[in-house]
């Protein structure tokens, strides 16, 4: 990457379990998740798939991100660009 893909902070609700008495599960209602996520250059849309608005979100460049701070599902999808790419341009 060359450092100029943008990433914005989101949090997103996020369904969470906590163990119970007796070592049971049950569910919590969502938390929120925050985390930076890669964004289109020409429409408000993360990689994966979050809507949010420019006037509200902080925006840093991809590269300055923390990898532990990254959605983990734009980074598999940036992944998956990158190959396919990589494999363009040798074939």
């Amino acid at each position: 990457m060359d450092g100029y893909e943008m990433a914005v902070f989101t949090s997103q609700p996020v369904d969470a379990a906590e163990a119970g008495s007796g070592g049971r599960w049950r569910r919590r209602p969502p938390v929120p998740s925050y985390s930076w996520h890669l964004i289109h250059a020409e429409r408000p849309l993360t990689w994966c798939g979050l809507n949010f608005s420019y006037a509200f979100a902080r925006r840093r460049r991809w590269s300055d991100i923390p990898e532990d701070q990254r959605c983990q599902s734009c980074v598999g999808r940036l992944e998956r660009v990158s190959q396919a790419h990589t494999s363009q341009r040798t074939a």
